[in-house]
């Protein structure tokens, strides 16, 4: 009842050696766990920006392509050693003439115009990983120049972030 009494006055105030270690090692732990929670979620977060930012870059690349096809009035397509080849025949004399080339060069995805020589690159942030990425015609009946057919796109792109490289996989196949 004395200690009671004591305590209540406060002539024994303080903490003990144990309570203060027990203390500190409670909030150690919970502080250790609160730290783990935020840093998962800034890394989730960069992970899903660096995502989003390969899907919109991979659209701009894959509608690149797609208006280029449409846009510049090639009549057939040939396939060339490092893309392909937008050709305007001409029917009554035979002579193919190649119009632009699309082509994966330094990382990244090049529109040549062969009449002057101009590369335009399509700028991203992002890079191609040229080894794993590939433009490929598929002609029926197969020929080495179609009229129509199909493209099949495949492009891996990456960026680096935090010393590691976040890739995505793309696909895409389209009649002309």
């Amino acid at each position: 009842m004395k200690r009671f009494v004591r305590r209540l006055r406060g002539e024994e105030s303080g903490l003990t050696l144990i309570e203060l270690i027990a203390s500190i090692s409670i909030m150690s732990m919970a502080l250790l766990a609160i730290y783990g929670v935020i840093q998962f979620g800034f890394n989730t977060y960069h992970k899903v920006t660096v995502e989003n930012s390969l899907r919109d870059e991979g659209d701009l690349i894959m509608s690149t392509v797609i208006s280029q096809l449409y846009d510049k009035g090639a009549t057939s397509v040939r396939q060339s050693s490092y893309g392909i080849d937008l050709l305007a025949i001409d029917d009554v004399r035979a002579i193919e003439d190649v119009i632009y080339s699309l082509r994966l060069t330094n990382e990244r995805l090049e529109i040549v115009d062969t009449k002057t020589s101009a590369v335009q690159p399509v700028e991203t942030d992002s890079k191609i990983d040229q080894a794993r990425s590939g433009i490929t015609l598929v002609c029926t009946p197969a020929s080495p120049i179609c009229g129509s057919g199909r493209i099949d796109i495949k492009l891996v792109l990456y960026q680096m972030y935090g010393g590691r490289r976040q890739e995505l996989e793309l696909e895409s196949r389209f009649g002309f």
